[in-house]
């Protein structure tokens, strides 16, 4: 039955759309409220009608097809949820309600039938005697705290009633749906602040969108009942593991992330209580878990200035004994939270400064422990790192005491073979580490390069038995490759210089060892920053490495490993400069194809256009051969620009155009200077229209929606394209000396420059104050 659902409900969203089947729903509500009763019948009707509404859901549907019968839907399966009928029905058809909530919003609008929903809905949450429909009745409410938090103010207290019970009762997995609920509502909560601040000077948010503060008012009433939750662990639960305890940590962490949550007041004496239980390890990992929730939660310190303080003064106190019991508590999985709470105290620059001693000191004692506690030593350090990465540049830092210990015991752990999850998490450490140490430590950092290498070296004699064995090898090297490119970039040219050729050597083999399709996406970056520290030394190894080059921009299918390789192309533009131009043919090809190639993911795209600009700079005039192929596409790209419908909510799509815009700009840039260089610059002048009324349509684009507009509230993205724009005009007037565009004249023009000076961008600002000089000051 549950297959034919499904495939009925798939044909449905096909056939529907078209005005086929058009009783189908009229059938199914027949089959579900039949007289007899017919409990197969009815259970197959139910779930079809589900599997229907998730379907079209999730293929988005035209909501009109399947809202206009939500009336009749909603009757037929709050009918069959009753308490005397089968309780085969009342499963289908609590999770026949569960997929059709989407297309309730008429329902839930009007009072009578939305409290009647959620008698129904709460009835079954908390009475029925079969825990699968209670489960399935609370993932409902999981969903309306999702799609109708609005509504939701006039049954929380009796939400609050039955979701407590739940989670102290029931059994597991509904209780798991119980917090599941609050973690819904918290997160909706945090969104519709998140909404209101970044509106801040743009169009007001709709009442309807506005937090309504259920969770600080819940915040009293709900903590007792999570930390109950929090000492209900598994005794062998690992990071994977979702139980109650779990899923009142990720709640609790939710709930202090809701800006004036006030989960602080709990928290704290649960945590001062429960850490001295040395009779109870779980009471003792219940309060690191709560500790390590509000730590960094705007929601625990946002409410005032002394709630700030009080966590500061909190954390001053705790942090000593926290170590302690990261080194030395008898549970793993107590030391394995304790090391979590570390790991978040050190991301925090002034607890990390004050504790970076005893830290390291209880990194170095957990770096041998059981392999999650010895994990979690290895994010001590990565976070440490990430804190003070800013002051790699000062001779001595407040790492440096620690440096050659903390790599020695890195080393280590990246050789032991009881955990492959540790190796990795080690060298990614490592890495970081790499990255972060003052410049004072360099010839500790030197020393690392040959072990690295013996390493990598030793990777290629290796014979992979499997499958398996084959991607472990393949991850491994990629670790190797990252941490010597972690070197290279601290080491420079002149501490690097000595290795370059047997660094050369090792990535050159392990290309080798790839397939004709494909390369290694971590030795691709590797030769990347290779080239970059080396410049023109880097030219010696251009003809062996460019055949490697080649297969990865032409790897559409894994376009991670290509857009890695079009990176690489701009590295070694800017390393070897005309030296690459005995390659440009075969490179530019492969853009040019790939650009017009509507199967290669969005997102290498805008980075290829501006690979057109770095090969251009590379080598100058010599780019005339190229010019008009790139420019259709340039053209194209533009054109298409203003075509793309976004979504208001689909940020990932309006991002994506804004970086389309600004690597257009970039590459026309770069072109028209390296024509210049060239003493070519004449043949830009016929492209020059068209540009400038790309700019001009850029710059009266309304905000609308299904537009990524200059007038958008992404405010950084716009003011970045803005600076784009602007910087592309002044490029214009200094490079066309002879047959310079007059832009004094066109309004939008002063508009942007106006506003690109009054950017919160400092780069934006500089851009622009350079831009009014020059096309302001045309003679």
């Amino acid at each position: 039955r549950q297959t034919a659902a499904q495939v009925v409900a798939q044909v449905a969203v096909v056939e529907m759309p078209e005005g086929f089947w058009g009783s189908l729903v009229e059938t199914l509500l027949g089959f579900a409220t039949c007289v007899p009763a017919d409990v197969g019948r009815q259970e197959a009707a139910l779930k079809t009608l589900g599997y229907t509404c998730e379907e079209a859901f999730a293929s988005e549907l035209d909501e009109s097809l399947l809202r206009s019968k939500s009336n009749q839907i909603l009757t037929a399966v709050v009918q069959c949820m009753r308490a005397d009928l089968d309780v085969v029905v009342r499963r289908a058809a609590t999770v026949a309600l569960l997929n059709a909530l989407e297309f309730c919003t008429d329902n839930f609008s009007r009072d009578a039938e939305r409290n009647h929903i959620m008698t129904v809905v709460c009835t079954a949450a908390s009475s029925d005697q079969d825990p699968d429909v209670r489960r399935a009745a609370f993932e409902c409410l999981v969903r309306i705290g999702e799609v109708y938090y609005a509504t939701l103010e006039p049954y929380l207290p009796h939400l609050f009633e039955i979701s407590v019970t739940a989670m102290r009762g029931d059994r597991e997995d509904v209780a798991l749906q119980a917090i599941e609920f609050w973690s819904s509502v918290s997160e909706e909560e945090l969104n519709r602040h998140d909404e209101v601040a970044l509106s801040a000077g743009a169009a007001p948010v709709p009442d309807d969108k506005l937090p309504k503060n259920f969770i600080p008012k819940a915040v009293p009433h709900l903590c007792p009942v999570l930390f109950e939750c929090l000492v209900q662990q598994d005794e062998f639960q690992d990071d994977d593991s979702w139980n109650k305890a779990t899923a009142a940590g990720a709640c609790l962490a939710l709930l202090a992330e809701v800006p004036a949550a006030g989960v602080l007041p709990f928290v704290l004496p649960f945590v001062s209580k429960n850490i001295v239980d040395q009779a109870n390890w779980r009471t003792r990992e219940a309060a690191l878990t709560a500790f390590g929730s509000v730590l960094d939660a705007p929601g625990a310190v946002d409410a005032s200035a002394a709630a700030a303080a009080e966590l500061n003064t909190f954390v001053d106190s705790f942090v000593p004994g926290l170590l302690s019991i990261f080194a030395t508590d008898p549970q793993p999985m107590v030391r394995d939270t304790a090391g979590w709470a570390v790991g978040k105290v050190m991301l925090q620059p002034e607890p990390a400064q004050k504790f970076v001693a005893p830290a390291c000191e209880a990194v170095l004692k957990t770096l041998g422990d059981e392999p999650a506690v010895a994990r979690r030593a290895c994010v001590v350090v990565h976070n440490l790192a990430s804190t003070f990465e800013d002051h790699a540049s000062d001779p001595v830092g407040v790492l440096s005491p620690f440096i050659e210990q903390l790599l020695q015991g890195l080393f280590l752990a990246t050789l032991r073979d009881d955990d492959t999850q540790l190796k990795a998490t080690a060298y990614e450490s490592l890495g970081r580490l790499l990255r972060a140490a003052p410049e004072g430590s360099l010839p500790a950092l030197a020393q690392c390069v040959p072990m690295l290498m013996e390493r990598l070296q030793k990777t290629l004699t290796e014979t992979p038995a499997s499958e398996e064995d084959k991607t472990e090898l393949s991850e491994h090297q990629g670790l190797l490759c990252g941490s010597l490119e972690a070197l290279t970039l601290r080491l420079r040219a002149e501490g690097i210089a000595p290795f370059s050729d047997q660094l050369m050597q090792c990535y050159l083999a392990v290309f080798q060892q790839g397939n004709a399709a494909s390369v290694h996406e971590e030795a691709l970056m590797a030769v990347g920053q290779l080239a970059s520290v080396s410049g023109h030394a880097f030219e010696k190894y251009i003809s062996h490495f460019v055949p490697f080059l080649n297969i990865g921009l032409r790897n559409w299918e894994q376009y991670e490993v290509c857009h890695v390789a079009v990176g690489v192309v701009g590295d070694i533009c800017r390393a070897i400069e005309s030296k690459i131009e005995p390659f440009t043919d075969e490179i530019v090809g492969l853009l040019l194809t790939a650009l017009q190639n509507p199967s290669l993911d969005r997102s290498v795209k805008p980075a290829m256009i501006s690979c057109c600009g770095d090969i251009a700079l590379a080598i100058n005039g010599s780019y005339e051969r190229y010019l008009p192929h790139v420019m259709v596409i340039l053209k194209q790209a533009a054109q298409s620009s203003a075509q793309i419908e976004v979504s208001p909510d689909d940020y990932d799509l309006q991002e994506w155009v804004f970086s389309l815009r600004e690597c257009i700009f970039e590459a026309f840039s770069a072109i028209m200077q390296a024509l210049k260089t060239g003493n070519k610059e004449a043949l830009i002048i016929s492209e020059v229209t068209w540009l400038i009324e790309f700019c001009a349509y850029l710059s009266q684009e309304p905000n609308m929606p299904y537009k990524a507009s200059l007038w958008s509230s992404n405010i950084s993205a716009s003011e970045k394209l803005i600076g784009g724009i602007v910087g592309l005009l002044g490029d214009l007037v200094t490079t066309l000396e002879k047959d310079k565009p007059d832009l004094r004249s066109l309004p939008w023009v002063s508009q942007l420059v106006e506003r690109g000076c009054r950017s919160e961008n400092a780069g934006v600002r500089e851009t622009c104050g350079w831009a009014r000089g020059v096309i302001f000051s045309q003679g």
